[in-house]
């Protein structure tokens, strides 16, 4: 017998022995301390859910110990009726818990099938889902899935301050994959995700300054059809109109994807204190610390078109509290026709509808009347985003002051608006040594204005024809051909090249030693061209305008993206 076999391979055996048992000693405290806190949830009914599971098993040797509950079942309890059916959510599957052997939970997971009961209330809402896949999470979770802090949470006694100062954020993650949600009743498709995850870290990079890291990535996302709950059956509640808009279009909206990634500068330590401590303007009115939020990537697109936006605003005070904010957002857009179509079918739910919905005040029952006899007039309203192209819409500044005077200096670098149609863009700064002395330029630059002009008034007169459908003939009035030449033509008047008729144009308005210029003209000169315009527009739509409390009820009425006079 050689020297391995009679000494090594005999060491081993003691080792690898000694070792299980240590494996199982540590195991059993780590299962003991889980079963004690299960045990005093299933157990104690003050918290206001009652719990029960098929049976608890462990695992996971010679590594770390695995804890799996089997069919966990939670009921929560009405407080304020105790008879009534209580609202349940069961796990036809496990919830697995992985821990190191110094008992510390390193990952959670829920596998199988989910069910989530809401009874009837007395207005008949409720709902009944089942919900299927696998969930994941790698959090600091040993404090929020334990008996104390759930007893907590349900009596509203939690501690979010000192949660906040004592949660972990280092390399934690949420992952799921193939999750589908259902209606339970019928089996229909309410939302499914291929996969998704959502990763966070904090990184200290000082005693005065740290970073939170945030990251979310969800793949080919799809909306089924929401079963919207009513107030009664076989009636709408007026109020109930932007859940049938949004339940169709997010079923036309197809597979969805996203990623996200977000860094926030926040200070630390002591700073941070200061700031939970004594939240609001007192705390900015002593110090402004470096304080930043950086979107770096946030992409989405579906069947409606794709976009992307990134940027930043940062925040930060030096030793002479001189202050200074910057901000920057770049995004685009491009939209397909689907995008239209899909809010065409969504008007068109609202017609088929129309005859449940409950219309109490006059202008509601003029809405719905609208809906059902001007229908293409209320499509008209739909803008045609995919018409424009890629757009780009684009915002980067300074506001530069000190907080013991007025001296306050804005740098507007971009404020843009482009499309393939037409574009807009807006940039310049402007300096002030008091309250009143301002000096700096600022320039408008509009690529095919005319164009633009006539398609912001195109639309105004198709809101103006669907506010005639509802308040009846003629009530407003249309800007006619005349006045869109008199705008276009006021344009170029006001700009650098007033006798020039170029496409584009550009405007500057300057402030120096106390005297404004726009374009070539004066502030006299440009007030009597904007007077003169005015006079004009206002004798074509002020005659039928109403006053006072009949105009406040048509502004409740108008579509969110009617486009507003200045």
């Amino acid at each position: 017998m050689n020297k391995f076999t009679k000494i090594i391979l005999p060491l081993l055996v003691v080792l690898g022995l000694g070792y299980s048992g240590y494996w199982y000693f540590k195991s059993d405290e780590v299962e003991k301390k889980v079963r004690s806190d299960i045990e005093s949830l299933a157990s104690d009914r003050s918290h206001g859910f009652r719990f029960q599971y098929d049976k608890i098993e462990k695992s996971g040797f010679p590594t770390d110990v695995k804890i799996v509950v089997k069919n966990p079942q939670f009921k929560f309890l009405n407080p304020e009726n105790e008879s009534a059916k209580p609202a349940e959510l069961n796990i036809d599957g496990s919830m697995n818990y992985v821990y190191d052997l110094a008992g510390n939970l390193k990952s959670s997971e829920i596998k199988g099938k989910t069910h989530l009961i809401v009874p009837d209330d007395k207005e008949g809402r409720g709902f009944n889902v089942l919900v299927e896949g696998n969930l994941d999470f790698d959090l600091e979770t040993s404090k929020l899935l334990s008996y104390e802090f759930l007893n907590q949470l349900a009596k509203g006694t939690v501690d979010f301050d000192r949660l906040w100062r004592e949660q972990k954020f280092e390399n934690r993650y949420i992952k799921v994959d193939n999750i589908r949600v259902l209606n339970a009743d019928d089996n229909q498709l309410l939302l499914s995700i291929g996969h998704g995850a959502l990763k966070l870290d904090r990184k200290e990079e000082s005693d005065e300054h740290q970073k939170l890291f945030a990251s979310i990535n969800i793949k080919d996302l799809q909306y089924g059809k929401f079963t919207i709950p009513r107030i009664k059956e076989g009636e709408i509640a007026f109020e109930e109109i932007p859940n049938i808009l949004h339940e169709t279009l997010m079923a036309k909206s197809g597979k969805t994807n996203y990623d996200f990634e977000l860094v926030i500068d926040l200070p630390n330590g002591a700073i941070l204190r200061e700031f939970m401590d004594n939240p609001g303007l007192f705390a900015l009115a002593n110090r402004i610390p470096q304080v930043g939020i950086h979107l770096k990537k946030f992409d989405n697109d579906n069947s409606f078109g794709k976009s992307s936006a990134s940027g930043y605003i940062r925040a930060n005070e030096d030793d002479q509290k001189n202050v200074k904010i910057e901000t920057y957002f770049v995004s685009d857009y491009k939209y397909t026709p689907v995008l239209q179509e899909a809010l065409s079918a969504a008007v068109d739910a609202l017609k088929q509808n129309a005859s449940q919905i409950q219309a109490e005040t006059e202008e509601q029952k003029k809405f719905v009347d609208a809906l059902v006899n001007h229908t293409d007039d209320v499509k008209a309203l739909i803008p045609q985003f995919d018409r424009l192209g890629k757009m780009e819409l684009n915002k980067e500044g300074v506001l530069d002051f000190n907080k013991g005077s007025f001296r306050t200096n804005v740098t507007l670098k971009r404020l843009e608006f482009l499309s393939d149609l037409y574009s807009a863009k807006l940039n310049g700064d402007l300096f002030s040594q008091g309250a009143s002395n301002y000096t700096g330029e600022f320039h408008l630059n509009l690529i095919k204005y005319a164009a633009l002009v006539k398609d912001i008034a195109g639309y105004y007169n198709r809101v103006i024809v669907f506010l005639n459908d509802m308040q009846g003939p003629n009530s407003f009035n249309q800007i006619s051909e005349n006045n869109i030449e008199r705008i276009i033509t006021y344009l170029r008047d006001i700009s650098n090249e007033p006798k020039s008729d170029s496409r584009d144009l550009t405007i500057t308005s300057s402030y120096k030693d106390g005297e404004a210029k726009i374009g070539t003209l004066s502030l006299q000169e440009f007030a009597q061209k904007s007077t003169e315009l005015g006079n004009h527009l206002s004798q074509e739509l002020a005659p039928n305008l109403p006053e006072g409390d009949e105009l406040e009820k048509l502004e409740q009425l108008a579509p969110a993206n009617t486009p507003k006079s200045e």
